[in-house]
């Protein structure tokens, strides 16, 4: 079987490398918050609205809101 460019480091038995190894890339906690937050957001806005009943969706909104 011949794998694509790149596939050995995907499937690696050691698995990706730990963020600790990554200089350099840190993103500041305040970022990754805002971003976190912005696809919540795109999240809730892409679920259907018949769907807005349901828990898991309800809860979304709620954590959304506070």
């Amino acid at each position: 079987m011949r794998r694509g460019r790149g596939s050995a480091a995907a499937h690696s038995e050691t698995g990706p490398a730990p963020a600790s190894n990554l200089q350099g890339t840190e993103t500041p906690a305040g970022y990754r918050t805002g971003l976190v937050r912005r696809r919540a957001q795109d999240l809730y806005e892409a679920i259907p609205a018949q769907h807005h009943h349901e828990r898991a969706v309800r809860e979304l909104r709620d954590v959304l809101a506070a």
